[in-house]
């Protein structure tokens, strides 16, 4: 469905019905009396899907729409590692976006471990959250306890919406992060 608008040359275009997480590949057109002039070809991809079945557990393996940026995942262990030998160094592992509006009380659960590097130093873990695409990240908790077998750990949630990030950032002092 093309849109005219008042200024030459523009005009929309409502896509409907897109999968969520696709790339898709536009491109306009224009047909006068025996010619036919393409434009340049676009390529869009959509968000993805909400998650809304619970609870949830996150697999690399299962989901393209992880950002794990610096952290490396192992398929043996189904684990995500941040780790850097430059103390100051952060990278955050971003999960898909959460369903969360009607929802009071939920909570994240996560297990982690967190060893004492060689010079007693333990690595940074922020938990973080935004309730839509345009806010700043904001801090839920923040862990820099060692843990040298896996600990679970369980943090509440707070101004849960329909559009619910949530991200943990690795900040290194030369030790790891499972």
């Amino acid at each position: 469905n093309v849109i005219e608008t008042p200024i030459a040359n523009q005009y929309t275009l409502d896509m409907l019905s897109l999968e969520p997480n696709t790339t898709y590949y536009v491109r306009a057109f224009a047909k006068n009396i025996g010619h036919l002039s393409y434009g340049e070809e676009l390529q869009i991809t959509t968000k993805c899907e909400r998650i809304g079945s619970y609870p949830y557990t996150v697999s690399a393996e299962e989901n393209s729409c992880l950002e794990i940026n610096g952290w490396n995942y192992s398929s043996e262990t189904s684990t995500y590692t941040f780790s850097s030998s430059v103390s100051g160094t952060n990278d955050m592992l971003v999960l898909p976006i959460f369903m969360l509006e009607n929802f009071e009380g939920a909570s994240i659960c996560f297990d982690r471990k967190q060893p004492l590097s060689a010079t007693s130093e333990t690595d940074t873990l922020k938990i973080l959250y935004k309730s839509s695409v345009e806010q700043e990240w904001q801090t839920l908790s923040v862990i820099s306890t060692a843990a040298n077998d896996f600990t679970r750990d369980s943090i509440s949630l707070i101004n849960t919406s329909g559009e619910y990030f949530i991200a943990f950032e690795g900040i290194s002092n030369t030790s790891s992060i499972e």
